[in-house]
């Protein structure tokens, strides 16, 4: 295998030209600069020592170019910006602070070395941090914006000190303000290579990863060396991508939550995003054989534009079928996020096949929902994995193709006892039934217990977890299931903390209002271990039966 990465020298000076310049570049990917003059005038020591400061990874791929952002304080590129740039994956917040410490005019922090005088003409070694100092613009602006006025308090920009005809100039002046002998002079020429090297010529090792590496390499590059653990989503790097191709993935992506799909926006931002799209517009491309992240940072920037607007619709109908029909009215009812994959394949192919009429759009829609809850019974989801989304889609798209909308297989008893269990243990850690389980509860119209019987379909904010017989309170002693997912039903966040420590029959909640939570109110009237333990087997049983219920075709709840 050849070498994918080679170890350069590189100047510093030569680093921070290029730069300013527009040779080299930030990918659009990278954070803002966030260092402090702290750390900043710790680094510029290092520098001015000779010390090390750590490497730097550049890679200039072959025909290949992404978006690309602003140097902090640097603005628009001195020269010609290259049409082939070298990008600087690592390394960014130190040559940023290097960038404003050698160039005082781009930040409003002007890095300077004050006594510098004091510290080339002293015998003595000094303590070279105690020379690194900062100034703001007010501080800066008080007799320091002249080389004569710096001189005369004994500071010097960095650019004095490293430019030999300013560093002349500032030496002329400075002799004058403390009387130097011309002996004195070249002394202070001797001491500034000796004491201040790095200033001058320095020297970094920066790492030259192959112009042949793909975009998925250089991510986990970057994922692994990148000293803040800064993890590269799928969406920053296809929006570096695409951005030479004038596509504005994020803006394209905001524009189909507030207009195209504003569910998506106002209820799922939490859980789905642009990656969703491009998985969707994957597994297109690839015929169903990939939706990973490296499958996806292949897709050429046509097809992502040509394909855009009709994935975003597949994806939005993917999310308003279980919204209106399952109960799954935010993204926390999702069970899996994987699971929007398959039944937008499957809604876009039959849109574009033989379910157009009302009545095959009616037996889709009903399979679809048969086969989300027969999912949730199944745990076809338990570990979301690509792999596992594929092979549902294909699935799905064989029984469209096929017209086999009805149920292949019901599930039975064993199936019933099986739900009932998850649904009774408190140490399971069962999201993709609990998820379900609430979005079951909202499916079979349950209402707000004190929003006035509100819908809770209609409620405004998101819906919160809501634990029936509560977590602390007199009486829950020795009840080892309150945690468990039959103890818990969607309440909104008022109504949740209203309750709190109170039994809904104490709260006067009536039968009405309990019934669409598979709850009943005749069991709260005792309260002890015995009344919790039937309430929950109770509920649980209820729940479970519906479950089963529905996942084979049965519309009914109860």
């Amino acid at each position: 295998m050849p070498n994918q990465q080679e170890a350069r020298s590189n100047d510093l000076r030569g680093l921070i030209d290029r730069a300013i310049r527009g040779d080299l570049v930030l990918p659009e990917f990278q954070r803002d600069f966030v260092w402090k003059p702290t750390a900043v005038k710790l680094l510029l020591s290092s520098v001015a020592k000779g010390w090390p400061i750590g490497s730097f990874m550049l890679w200039a791929p072959e025909d290949f170019s992404m978006a690309i952002k602003e140097f902090d304080g640097v603005g628009q590129p001195t020269g010609d910006s290259s049409d082939d740039p070298t990008y600087l994956l690592d390394g960014q917040q130190r040559l940023t602070a290097l960038i404003h410490a050698f160039n005082h005019q781009r930040t409003t922090v002007k890095y300077v070395l004050s006594g510098v005088g004091g510290y080339l003409l002293d015998d003595s070694e000094g303590n070279i941090e105690d020379l690194v100092d900062h100034k703001t613009e007010k501080q800066y602006s008080k007799g320091l914006t002249t080389i004569r006025g710096r001189a005369a308090q004994d500071v010097a920009l960095i650019e004095d000190i490293v430019e030999d005809g300013k560093f002349a100039e500032w030496v002329e002046h400075y002799a004058q303000t403390v009387q130097l002998d011309g002996s004195q002079k070249p002394l202070l020429f001797d001491r500034r290579a000796k004491r201040l090297p790095g200033l001058r010529e320095y020297s970094v090792p920066a790492v030259e990863l192959a112009s042949t590496l793909d975009l998925e390499a250089v991510a986990r590059i970057f994922e692994t060396t990148n000293k803040t653990g800064v993890k590269l989503s799928t969406v920053d790097l296809m929006t570096a991508r695409l951005y030479p191709a004038d596509f504005r993935l994020r803006d394209e992506w905001t524009e189909a939550q507030q207009r195209t799909y504003p569910i998506i926006g106002e209820n799922f931002a939490d859980s789905i995003d642009a990656e969703d799209v491009l998985r969707i517009l994957a597994y297109w491309d690839s015929n169903g054989t990939g939706v990973t992240r490296e499958r996806i940072l292949k897709l050429k920037p046509g097809f992502v534009i040509a394909h855009w607007s009709r994935g975003v619709c597949a994806l939005g109908e993917a999310v308003s079928l279980p919204s209106e029909e399952m109960g799954v009215v935010q993204g926390s009812f999702l069970p899996a996020r994987l699971m929007v994959l398959p039944v937008a394949v499957a809604l876009d192919a039959a849109g574009g096949q033989n379910a157009k009429n009302a009545d095959d759009l009616k037996d889709l829609r009903a399979m679809l929902a048969s086969w989300f809850w027969r999912a949730i019974v199944d745990e076809t989801f338990a570990r979301s994995t690509n792999t596992r989304a594929i092979g549902q889609a294909k699935e799905l798209l064989n029984r469209i193709n096929h017209k086999q909308y009805s149920i292949q297989s019901k599930l039975g008893e064993g199936d019933k006892e099986s739900l009932q269990d998850r649904l009774t243990d408190p140490k399971a850690s069962d999201g993709l039934l609990e998820a379900a389980a609430h979005a079951l509860v909202v499916a079979s119209n349950g209402k707000d217990w004190k929003a006035k019987g509100q819908s809770l379909r209609e409620s405004s904010g998101a819906l919160e977890m809501h634990h029936i017989v509560p977590k602390e309170g007199e009486g829950v002693a020795g009840w080892g299931r309150v945690n468990c997912i039959a103890n818990m039903t969607p309440q909104s966040k008022a109504s949740n903390l209203e309750l709190g420590k109170i039994l809904p029959a104490v709260a006067g909640i009536d039968g009405k209002l309990l019934a669409p939570h598979f709850c009943d109110v005749s069991e709260f009237a005792q309260v002890g271990h015995d009344g919790f333990e039937s309430f929950v087997s109770r509920r649980a049983k209820e729940i479970a039966a519906a479950l089963v219920a529905k996942a084979n075709g049965d519309a009914t709840l109860h």
